[in-house]
């Protein structure tokens, strides 16, 4: 029934789109022809930076963002909605999130960054596109009769259904028992006594405690019951999660201990492999790969932290995924695993091979929230100093990674660099 809802709304954006004069949404009839086969616009949506109206991946292209590639790269993932921001920004979701709305095309005004006669959104407005045709996620449920609700316990805020890993590791670490059966209010009093900040039900019967849960995997209808739809084993009325799907619970009253470096069975040896994404203060999210630049007479190679759109030969040679164990972050691949020597100011991180050099092994993985909200999120990588994104002059302005950039340096001009920018553990959702 939704995509009948999606349908209707589409055939009232296009006869909107259409009857604007001069409207950078003229020729949408003749874009739509040439979409990807089974996707179709929903036109343009109010999107925040705070909170995001699709969240679950994404990616950032300052020179070659289109359309297609966007809904491309959301489908090869599994998602049934791609949308495209400020020219040059994808984003994927399998829904809508509140609070964003369908708002006037015209907002959507944007031109892509690597077909200026496509729009690509605007500042907070992102031009968005869907497709039925996508399989979905199921789970079991074993309700009988009315569906079980989703409930919130008093002073805590439900923060959506999510998708629990379960190996290498759980979403929230520490199982606890409920006295007469498992309910939302129940493993929330549980976890409080048990001295824990986040809470979430699964299974029905399970009750999970932690202070921070590693992960953003929000699945679709997060904020309704269908997929953690499992009736709760104290309250069949009430939803608990369901397999591999938990329902969490903060209050934002609390204040989460502050972790330094994650520990105590949050130690990233066992999070799973990832691939590194910077995100600027204005929430640019740029995916980062291990570029090979160099490769001597010995064979030695090395790779340098960057973003792959910007100056990447033809072809281009890196990792994308990497590894993090006992402070010393990995490459990973099937061609082996370059060493991480240590960061130095005002230069990018450093990967080689056939060195002898030990590898830097004070990397630190530590919480990093989703839209403001300390509890959850894929967490961030830092080293006590500041990373940045500068163009490098010496080659060909691409986009690198740079360890506190100083004044004067012959490859980029640290004035122009983007300052402050977060290294984060991205996990595709695909992943799982």
């Amino acid at each position: 029934m939704i995509y009948n809802s999606l349908a209707i709304l589409l055939t009232a954006i296009l006869f909107l789109s259409d009857s604007v004069e001069g409207s950078p949404h003229t020729s949408l009839k003749a874009r739509q022809a040439s979409l990807p086969a089974g996707w179709s616009s929903l036109g343009c949506y109010t999107d925040s930076a705070l909170t995001r109206t699709l969240r679950t991946a994404s990616f950032t292209s300052v020179d070659s963002m289109t359309i297609s590639s966007c809904i491309n790269f959301c489908s090869s993932q599994g998602f049934h909605f791609a949308g495209l921001e400020f020219g040059r920004e994808c984003y994927c979701d399998n829904s809508i999130r509140y609070p964003a709305f369908a708002t006037n095309a015209n907002d959507c005004n944007m031109a892509c960054t690597g077909d200026s006669s496509s729009i690509c959104g605007a500042g907070d407005r992102l031009s968005v596109y869907s497709t039925p045709l996508l399989a979905t996620t199921t789970t079991t449920t074993v309700a009988h009769g009315p569906t079980p609700t989703i409930s919130f316990p008093p002073g805590w805020n439900f923060q959506g259904c999510f998708v629990d890993p379960v190996n290498p590791t759980r979403a929230l670490q520490h199982q606890v028992t409920v006295p007469g059966g498992n309910t939302p209010t129940g493993c929330v009093n549980a976890c409080v006594a048990a001295g824990w900040t986040v809470a979430g039900v699964e299974f029905g019967s399970e009750c999970w405690c932690d202070d921070y849960m590693p992960y953003d995997f929000m699945t679709s209808g997060s904020f309704t019951n269908s997929d953690c739809n499992m009736p709760c084993s104290g309250d069949t009325t009430k939803a608990c999660g369901a397999g591999n799907r938990i329902q969490l619970y903060v209050n934002f009253n609390n204040a989460r201990p502050d972790f330094g470096c994650l520990s105590d069975g949050r130690d990233p040896k066992s999070y799973p492999p990832f691939q590194p994404r910077g995100i600027t203060t204005v929430q640019d999210q740029i995916g980062l790969i291990a570029l090979l630049i160099d490769v001597d007479e010995s064979g030695r190679k090395t790779f340098i932290l960057t973003d792959p759109t910007t100056g990447c030969p033809d072809p281009c040679e890196g990792y994308s995924t990497f590894t993090f164990s006992n402070g010393i972050l990995k490459p990973y691949g099937l061609l082996g695993n370059p060493v991480a020597l240590p960061p130095v100011i005002g230069e990018s991180p450093i990967f080689v091979t056939n060195t002898d050099a030990a590898p830097f092994t004070d990397y630190c993985v530590s919480p990093f929230g989703t839209d403001n909200i300390d509890w959850y999120g894929f967490p961030r990588l830092t080293a006590n100093q500041p990373w940045a994104f500068c163009h490098n002059t010496s080659a060909d302005g691409r986009f690198d990674i740079v360890y506190s950039p100083v004044p004067d340096h012959p490859n980029y001009d640290s004035g122009s660099c983007l300052n402050f920018v977060t290294l984060q553990l991205f996990i595709p959702t695909a992943n799982f």
